[in-house]
Parts: C-alpha cells; sequence; structure tokens
C-alpha cells in the first residue's frame, strides 16, 4: 500500500528494487536513512509535504512490526487533510496528464527548432512500394472499449506515424517488428517491440548492466470515418515487468514524437483550468 501511495502521489517508484544490498533507494528506507531518500525525491514533480512523509515513513518500514496499520494510518495528520470528491478527484488527475503531456510536446518542440540546419541533400525517391503504402493507409477503426493512458491522437499518416514510431524506439536502444507487406490489413498498422530498461545506477555486487525487458505492441487507428485524426495507442504484452514499465517507455517515446501529436496545443495557445 505505501509502496501504491508513493507512485500515486509521485508519479514513480520510490525504489527499483526491495533488495537493501542492491538498491541504494530502498538501502535508505531499510536504515531510516529518511533525509537522504527525501532530499534525492526532493525534485519531482510532486512536492512531499511533512504529514504525507510521516505517513510513507510509516507504511514504507521495512519490518512489519514497525509498520502503520489501518488505525494508524485513519489517525493521521494526512488522512484528515484536504480531500477531493471522485469528479474533483478525476479533473485534478485529467489536468496532471495534459500538463506532463504539454512538457513532452514542448521539449519535442524545443529539439526541433533547435537542431542546426543541414546543408541540402539530394533527396532520394520513393519507393514504388512505399508510396502504395501510404496511399493504402487506410487503419481500421479502434474496438477499444477503454483506452489506455498510454495513447495520443495525431494528423500524420498511419505508414509515416509508425515509422516515426520506431526511429524512437530505436533511439532508446531497442527492436521493433513490423510486417508491412503482412496480407492483414489490420496487422498493417501494428508493430511489436522490446526495450530494455537499466534499474539504476548500480550498487556494489550489481550487475552494471541489469535491465527490464519491456514488451508491448503500437497499434494505429482511424478516429472516426469523417476524421483526419489517427488514434494511436501504446499497450504492454501482459507481463508484470512491462505493465509497470510501459508508462515510462512511452514517456521517453514522447520526447523524440511528441511533434506529431494533435491532441496538445503549444504553450502559449494553452490555456490554465479553472
Amino acid at each position: 500500500m505505501g509502496v501504491m501511495l508513493f507512485i500515486a502521489l509521485a508519479g514513480s517508484q520510490p525504489w527499483r528494487k526491495a533488495d537493501p544490498h542492491t538498491d541504494r533507494w530502498y538501502n535508505w528506507t531499510y536504515n531510516k536513512t529518511w533525509t537522504k531518500f527525501w532530499d534525492y525525491h526532493a525534485d519531482r514533480s510532486h512536492e512531499f509535504k511533512d504529514d504525507a512523509k510521516e505517513l510513507l515513513e510509516g507504511m514504507l518500514a521495512h519490518k512489519p512490526k514497525n509498520r502503520w496499520s489501518i488505525e494508524d494510518i485513519k489517525q493521521c495528520k494526512w488522512f484528515h487533510g484536504k480531500r477531493m470528491d471522485n469528479a474533483a478527484a478525476e479533473k485534478a488527475l485529467k489536468k496532471r496528464k495534459r500538463m506532463m503531456d504539454q512538457k513532452k510536446f514542448d521539449a519535442a518542440e524545443r529539439e526541433v527548432s533547435s537542431r542546426k540546419a543541414v546543408p541540402e541533400q539530394k533527396v532520394d525517391m520513393m519507393s514504388e512500394d512505399k508510396k502504395k503504402l501510404l496511399m493504402k493507409s487506410d487503419p481500421p477503426f479502434c474496438d477499444l472499449l477503454k483506452l489506455p493512458l498510454t495513447c495520443f491522437y495525431t494528423t500524420e499518416n498511419a505508414v509515416l506515424a509508425l515509422e516515426q514510431i520506431v526511429n524512437a524506439i530505436a533511439l532508446l536502444k531497442g527492436d521493433t517488428l513490423w510486417d508491412k507487406k503482412t496480407e492483414d490489413e489490420d496487422k498493417k498498422f501494428e508493430l511489436t517491440f522490446e526495450v530494455k530498461k537499466a534499474h539504476g545506477y548500480p550498487l556494489k555486487g550489481e550487475d552494471k548492466d541489469a535491465a527490464y525487458l519491456i514488451k508491448g505492441k503500437v497499434n494505429v487507428y482511424k478516429e472516426s470515418k469523417d476524421s483526419r485524426r489517427n488514434l494511436v495507442v501504446v499497450s504492454n504484452n501482459g507481463d508484470f515487468t512491462s505493465r509497470m514499465y510501459l508508462p515510462q517507455v512511452f514517456n521517453d517515446m514522447m520526447g523524440h514524437i511528441a511533434i506529431i501529436r494533435s491532441d496538445v496545443k503549444k504553450s502559449e495557445e494553452s490555456k490554465e483550468d479553472a
């Protein structure tokens, strides 16, 4: 429960692995060196107040006998602090997601605008196969009952959007599999990928190359019959590690391709919610 609350507040995990010998963040909580722990997390987007720190220290205690009970939680200052009803909480979470999406969009736009001009080069003629693929770029409609947070809309051609995603995953040193010539029309707009996510800074005795393997897929759908936009959905393959780390991989991808999104606006055009 303590880890889940920490993630809900900060948008990141308190540690990589619950092992005091290999994970420095867990080691700090294990040895009750909370000052180092909170100093490290001080640069997160969420500011931890003293009452939240008190609660989390109780819930994240290493020994079960020292861990806070439900009654302890109900009596703490944080539990009796400011509250939101379901509607207000939903609005706040959506606003926070838009803010994070905006940051990714702005970062990608700055990257594009700051690139140095390159000398004009001879443009290679587009292959006939690619021309045909672009002309037949007619993705299927989405049949998902509920969209994940790891999705976005774009006015980019479906094939070109997938190519940019392939390039973004390559920049993350990942691998992709995309069968453009498949006879299954729906599969033409689907690719699978694998990306390794480092554990963090290795401690003594830890493999410096240790990493998690996140597996997922990308599907491009048509928003509607009359819409010019496509819907890009990034999903995991179902295993626990992929479910846990896919949002981080998605955010890393947005750092490279957020410029093609059509569901966020430029900073100067954005309006703060009331």
